[in-house]
């Protein structure tokens, strides 16, 4: 682990604009070398998670849950990322208020898109957007 190393400006900005007061959320990393299984751990803090995450980058490819998740969970991990065996279910997500459209090209992993391919996400992506607006969804996050 690297613990000097700073959070990302961009990652502490997004945590902090989807975070409300009194928010839990799971950091999961699905495949850690470390362990040779899951890590995740449960935080009540932004700053936390993000310094959290910045000390196990390049570890793994990490996650967080959008949407905050039951408070009582974060007796797994407290503001930290350990081994785990149970992660978060559907069930326990508290509320929905994120919505998370990914636009990729059907196309093998590992595999950088193309100008092309970048274009036509950016399509979607505008499309997307337009159908939603027109529905009645707030501005969104892009």
């Amino acid at each position: 682990m690297n613990p000097r190393r700073q959070p990302h400006e961009d990652t502490l900005r997004l945590l902090r604009l989807i975070w409300r007061e009194g928010d839990v959320r799971e950091v999961r990393i699905p495949a850690h070398r470390k362990f040779g299984g899951v890590a995740a751990g449960w935080f009540d803090s932004p700053s936390k998670l993000a310094q959290a995450i910045t000390e196990w980058d390049g570890f793994g490819n990490i996650f967080f849950t959008l949407n905050p998740v039951h408070p009582d969970l974060i007796a797994r991990s407290n503001n930290r990322i350990t081994r785990q065996r149970e992660t978060t279910p559907d069930g326990e997500v508290t509320r929905r208020s994120l919505l998370l459209i990914d636009i990729d090209p059907d196309r093998p992993s590992g595999i950088s898109s193309t100008d092309a391919e970048l274009a036509e996400a950016r399509r979607v992506l505008d499309a997307a957007l337009a159908f939603l607006t027109d529905s009645g969804w707030p501005e969104p996050l892009v």
